[in-house]
């Protein structure tokens, strides 16, 4: 999808020939729930930190814009927030965060947010 090709795991038919609508709204769903378990397995886990490979990666700063990593979540409903606090551990490294979203503050571990848009912007 990022790279705008097509993928073989997309069902593609068979495209039936009915005035049934129960046949469109299911090969829709089928397309739907294929590319969102695609991007929960595949997508998803890139934006989530990992622990020992990125001894050099930056830290979560306050200000980060995050989406709460959340499997129960519903299809398509990510809760997205604004990191306003970070607790650092011994060695200066943040390991938890306080996320302010629209509806309610959570404290949460780096590994259930997922960095979305760094406070210092993305180079050009």
């Amino acid at each position: 999808m990022l790279l705008g090709r097509a993928s073989r795991e997309v069902p593609q038919g068979p495209f039936r020939e009915t005035r049934n609508p129960k046949h469109c709204v299911e090969f829709v769903q089928k397309i739907v729930n294929s590319f969102w378990q695609r991007w929960t397995r595949d997508v998803l886990p890139l934006f989530v930190p990992r622990r020992k490979s990125d001894a050099n990666q930056r830290n979560v700063c306050v200000n980060d814009i995050v989406m709460l990593v959340d499997s129960s979540a519903v299809r398509g409903k990510w809760t997205v927030g604004r990191v306003v606090e970070v607790y650092p551990g011994s060695d200066g490294k943040v390991r938890n965060v306080k996320v302010k979203t629209m509806s309610a503050e959570y404290r949460r571990p780096i590994g259930k947010i997922a960095v979305i848009y760094p406070v210092e912007g993305y180079e050009d």
